[in-house]
């Protein structure tokens, strides 16, 4: 399969704000969930470090857009395998005790 070149423009308009969010959320620890089936919700958590001080805006952005599009995959990931790990538990006989109530007499 060929690469997937992903090409956003920010209109100048809205550049600033961008920017601004980008670094508001920045160091910040931030959530992304998704139910991935009828009754399971899915969580994962990321964050990306703030702008460096000689980082240009176009580079901070790349850098954010693919710190979210991986977290997203390692939440998809590790839902799939919960989903795995979850049949199998599933599948074990729960504990059990033998314990007569009369032990004692």
């Amino acid at each position: 399969m060929a690469d997937i070149i992903l090409n956003i423009t920010i209109p100048e308009e809205h550049t600033i704000k961008v920017l601004q969010t980008l670094t508001l959320l920045a160091g910040k620890q931030l959530r992304l969930e998704a139910f991935l089936s009828s009754s399971s919700l899915v969580e994962w958590g990321f964050k990306f470090l703030p702008r460096g001080d000689t980082e240009p805006a176009k580079d901070f952005g790349e850098r954010v857009i693919r710190e979210f599009l991986k977290a997203a995959v390692k939440m998809v990931d590790y839902a799939e395998d919960r989903t795995r790990y979850d049949l199998e538990v599933s599948q074990i006989p729960p504990a059990s005790q033998d314990v007569p109530e009369d032990i004692f007499l």
